[in-house]
């Protein structure tokens, strides 16, 4: 089912369910009853939901042209008296949603789908379960084993949990210098299948690792694990948040521990996160930073080359999951504007959308030859 189906179908339900409320007869269907206002249905689905003002008004469209509702009876335009001008016909007050006969009957058909079984600990987890394994990765954290080289490293704790069953723990440097997402992975469950885990770390996975070893990130994603959960974020600002939003990109839910075990996760690092702070503040300054053009200078060049050209332009849901053609964008798009901080885009009905910009990801698409934008919007 498309996104404007649903959405004309949700649309209906909130009129019925209006009409409903106010314990109104059928007959009164008849007597020009006043359903929602169109205002108020918009501010529902679009400001306050998923939704874009496009999909609305294409849903409205398709109820209309379905006779399920109208927006108003057409009333004579106001011509003042003594006016030169004089409007003929008819104008629509286009304010509120009228329910009509066959719109009622059509909602009473629609079969309500059942909502599905309430997720289960080993999918997104509970308070307790999140807390009991959250707190597991701490203990295992402690017992974490620096590497000879003389700078300071995090203290790691990792646990993967499947089907409410504890299948490993590990901690950084059990086995030598090694992370303990590996060890846990790679070492302790070698052949058994970990695909729709959920994986208690308590620090954020890394992205990055000197070949030929591979980032815990990946190691993750490649073991189809469906859930992880993180104690911190990394202290280097160079990496902090890139290993979960590669979590996300690859479908995978990516949760925080509580706010209290997240507080001792940063009090167990402490040395590590000072550390990070002052490798920052130690780190020199280009003296030419067009020289060197950053990624962001790149990412707002290659936008800008499309500046007022068509792109295609897709929905990444706050799930990282990939929801099929629902996510791409129904109409034509471009480039209206794009500058460090922000992307501007019109549609073909001319309505225009900002969104900060570290909220794009580009690259290409293949199939139309054009760029492509893959738009965090939740």
């Amino acid at each position: 089912m498309s996104t404007v189906d649903d959405l004309s179908k949700r649309i209906l339900a909130d009129v019925v369910t209006d009409f409903r409320a106010k314990n109104l007869g059928t007959s009164a269907l008849n007597n020009e009853y006043v359903g929602p206002s169109i205002a108020a249905l918009e501010m529902k689905f679009c400001a306050d939901g998923p939704h874009s003002k496009v999909d609305f008004d294409l849903a409205l469209k398709q109820l209309e042209e379905s006779k399920f509702v109208n927006t108003g009876p057409m009333v004579p335009h106001d011509n003042p008296p003594g006016s030169s001008l004089v409007f003929m016909g008819g104008r629509s007050k286009r304010k509120f949603v009228y329910l009509t006969e066959k719109g009622y009957r059509a909602a009473q058909k629609l079969v309500s789908k059942p909502r599905p079984p309430a997720p289960s600990v080993q999918e997104h987890g509970s308070g307790d379960a999140d807390r009991k394994f959250a707190r597991l990765a701490i203990d295992e954290a402690r017992k974490s084993v620096p590497e000879p080289d003389g700078r300071s490293h995090p203290k790691v704790g990792a646990v993967v949990v499947k089907n409410g069953k504890l299948l490993s723990t590990a901690y950084r440097g059990e086995r030598s210098e090694n992370h303990a997402e590996y060890i846990a992975l790679e070492k302790k469950l070698t052949d058994e299948s970990v695909a729709g885990a959920t994986v208690y770390t308590t620090l954020e996975p890394c992205t990055t690792r000197n070949h030929p070893k591979i980032p815990c990130a990946d190691r993750l994603i490649e073991r189809k694990v469906a859930r992880v959960v993180i104690g911190m974020l990394d202290p280097d600002d160079r990496i902090s948040g890139k290993g979960q939003r590669k979590l996300r990109r690859a479908g995978i839910v990516t949760d925080l521990f509580s706010h209290d075990l997240a507080m001792e996760v940063e009090e167990l690092n402490r040395d590590f996160t000072r550390y990070c702070e002052q490798q920052d503040q130690a780190r020199p300054i280009p003296q030419n930073p067009k020289a060197s053009p950053s990624i962001a200078d790149e990412k707002v060049a290659a936008i800008l080359s499309y500046r007022g050209k068509p792109v295609t332009v897709m929905n990444h849901p706050k799930s990282g999951r990939y929801q099929g053609l629902d996510s791409y964008w129904p109409h034509e798009t471009i480039v209206a504007d794009c500058t460090s901080l922000f992307i501007t885009l019109k549609d073909a009905t001319g309505q225009q959308y900002s969104f900060p910009l570290d909220q794009v990801d580009v690259n290409f698409d293949n199939e139309k030859k054009r760029l492509r934008l893959q738009i965090d919007r939740y």
